[in-house]
């Protein structure tokens, strides 16, 4: 077994919570493949799926809080980074405000950085609301990933050359 592998399995809520942590706060790293893998480890017995769950779900919830508090209080700050023409905020935000249950729900199965949470924050959508919409979209994506790797046959066939016997 692999030293990656041996550190996965000893502390693997850990390392679930700042892969995915880092992946919501913006960071350019794929968090689709490490939920399936820690649901085809839950699979195998090699990791507890209700706490890989929650570990997710946590991880989520605290990257998309930070990018909504910063839309709430630091909006004219954060906006330079973006592509600066002032309609597409406008026509942003109108259409965040417009649609923001459908937005907040859809947001994490769009590919690209999470900027919706800064919008949500900006366009003045009430923090329960955006709870509320954000933890039921968190869920469903990490628990369709992880649940993908635990039905997968696939993923157990791979784990089962790197993993030794139990």
């Amino acid at each position: 077994m692999t030293h990656a592998a041996q550190y996965v399995l000893a502390h693997g809520a850990f390392v679930l919570f700042i892969w995915i942590l880092i992946q919501q706060a913006g960071l350019p790293i794929p968090g689709a493949p490490m939920l399936v893998s820690i649901g085809s480890l839950a699979s195998l017995g090699r990791i507890d799926l209700r706490s890989s769950l929650a570990t997710a779900f946590c991880a989520c919830l605290l990257a998309d809080g930070f990018w909504y508090g910063v839309g709430r209080r630091r909006w004219s700050k954060c906006y330079r980074f973006c592509v600066s023409t002032r309609n597409w905020r406008h026509r942003a935000l109108g259409l965040v405000s417009a649609h923001s249950v459908i937005a907040l729900l859809s947001a994490k199965f769009i590919p690209g950085p999470n900027v919706l949470s800064l919008m949500a924050g900006r366009a003045g959508i009430s923090l329960r609301k955006f709870l509320v919409c954000d933890g039921i979209s968190s869920l469903l994506w990490s628990g369709g990933f992880i649940a993908i790797g635990y039905f997968s046959v696939a993923g157990h066939i791979a784990l089962q050359h790197v993993l030794p016997p139990r």
